[in-house]
Protein backbone atom coordinates (compact mmCIF):
# COMPACT_ATOMS: atom_id res chain seq x y z
CA UNK A 1 0.00 0.00 0.00
CA UNK A 2 1.54 3.43 -0.96
CA UNK A 3 0.85 5.97 1.48
CA UNK A 4 1.39 9.95 0.35
CA UNK A 5 1.46 12.80 3.04
CA UNK A 6 -2.15 14.42 4.40
CA UNK A 7 -3.14 17.63 3.60
CA UNK A 8 -5.99 19.00 5.79
CA UNK A 9 -9.43 20.43 3.87
CA UNK A 10 -11.99 21.54 6.11
CA UNK A 11 -12.35 18.57 8.79
CA UNK A 12 -10.70 15.64 6.41
CA UNK A 13 -7.29 14.94 5.14
CA UNK A 14 -6.79 14.13 1.45
CA UNK A 15 -4.19 12.80 0.20
CA UNK A 16 -2.71 11.42 -3.59
CA UNK A 17 -4.49 8.12 -4.50
CA UNK A 18 -2.58 5.23 -6.25
CA UNK A 19 -5.85 4.11 -7.93
CA UNK A 20 -5.69 7.42 -9.65
CA UNK A 21 -3.31 5.93 -11.57
CA UNK A 22 -5.78 2.92 -13.03
CA UNK A 23 -8.27 5.22 -13.70
CA UNK A 24 -5.82 8.18 -15.64
CA UNK A 25 -3.37 6.66 -17.35
CA UNK A 26 -1.89 10.00 -17.89
CA UNK A 27 -1.23 11.12 -14.45
CA UNK A 28 2.10 10.93 -12.81
CA UNK A 29 2.90 12.54 -9.00
CA UNK A 30 6.21 14.13 -7.99
CA UNK A 31 6.93 12.83 -3.75
CA UNK A 32 9.21 16.09 -3.92
CA UNK A 33 6.47 18.34 -4.35
CA UNK A 34 3.54 15.76 -3.48
CA UNK A 35 1.97 17.49 -6.78
CA UNK A 36 0.42 15.56 -9.54
CA UNK A 37 1.16 16.17 -13.18
CA UNK A 38 0.23 15.13 -16.93
CA UNK A 39 3.31 13.58 -18.13
CA UNK A 40 2.54 15.02 -21.75
CA UNK A 41 1.33 18.13 -20.39
CA UNK A 42 4.87 18.34 -18.73
CA UNK A 43 6.70 17.65 -21.36
CA UNK A 44 5.69 19.59 -24.22
CA UNK A 45 3.27 22.54 -22.60
CA UNK A 46 5.85 24.84 -24.25
CA UNK A 47 6.03 23.15 -27.88
CA UNK A 48 6.00 25.82 -30.53
CA UNK A 49 2.77 24.27 -32.20
CA UNK A 50 -0.48 23.03 -31.55
CA UNK A 51 -0.23 24.17 -27.46
CA UNK A 52 0.44 27.86 -28.26
CA UNK A 53 -2.13 29.91 -25.82
CA UNK A 54 -3.59 26.69 -24.42
CA UNK A 55 -1.23 26.04 -21.38
CA UNK A 56 -2.92 24.28 -18.53
CA UNK A 57 -0.28 25.25 -15.50
CA UNK A 58 -1.71 23.51 -13.10
CA UNK A 59 -0.84 19.79 -14.84
CA UNK A 60 2.18 20.94 -16.78
CA UNK A 61 4.49 23.76 -14.41
CA UNK A 62 2.77 24.05 -10.84
CA UNK A 63 1.40 20.49 -10.38
CA UNK A 64 -2.20 19.52 -8.85
CA UNK A 65 -2.54 19.83 -5.21
CA UNK A 66 -6.80 20.05 -4.70
CA UNK A 67 -7.11 16.46 -3.64
CA UNK A 68 -10.56 17.15 -2.06
CA UNK A 69 -11.23 18.00 -5.69
CA UNK A 70 -9.40 15.63 -8.00
CA UNK A 71 -11.25 13.45 -10.07
CA UNK A 72 -13.34 16.02 -10.86
CA UNK A 73 -10.63 18.22 -11.80
CA UNK A 74 -8.82 15.27 -13.90
CA UNK A 75 -12.11 15.19 -15.94
CA UNK A 76 -12.18 18.53 -16.33
CA UNK A 77 -8.75 18.37 -17.61
CA UNK A 78 -9.01 15.34 -19.66
CA UNK A 79 -11.49 16.99 -21.58
CA UNK A 80 -9.37 20.20 -22.12
CA UNK A 81 -7.73 21.61 -25.41
CA UNK A 82 -3.84 21.52 -23.86
CA UNK A 83 -4.60 18.04 -23.02
CA UNK A 84 -5.24 16.69 -26.86
CA UNK A 85 -2.86 18.87 -28.13
CA UNK A 86 -0.50 17.77 -25.48
CA UNK A 87 -1.42 13.81 -26.55
CA UNK A 88 -0.92 14.83 -30.28
CA UNK A 89 2.79 16.28 -29.90
CA UNK A 90 3.95 13.60 -27.44
CA UNK A 91 2.60 11.34 -30.80
CA UNK A 92 4.21 13.34 -33.45
CA UNK A 93 7.51 13.20 -31.10
CA UNK A 94 6.90 9.35 -30.80
CA UNK A 95 6.48 8.66 -34.72
CA UNK A 96 9.40 10.92 -35.64
CA UNK A 97 12.32 9.82 -37.26
CA UNK A 98 15.84 9.81 -35.20
CA UNK A 99 18.21 12.26 -36.20
CA UNK A 100 20.74 9.51 -37.92
CA UNK A 101 17.73 8.50 -40.01
CA UNK A 102 16.79 11.95 -41.52
CA UNK A 103 20.29 12.74 -42.44
CA UNK A 104 20.58 9.72 -44.10
CA UNK A 105 17.93 10.33 -45.94
CA UNK A 106 19.03 13.94 -47.00
CA UNK A 107 22.22 12.41 -48.42
CA UNK A 108 20.34 10.42 -50.79
CA UNK A 109 18.18 13.76 -52.19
Amino acid sequence: MNLFPRTQYVNNLRSFKALWYNEHNWLEYSPKIDRGFRFPCRMFHSSSGLNVGQIDKTFSLTGFKNWNNATTKFRIHQASKSHFNSNQSKADFLNSKSIDVVLDESKTL
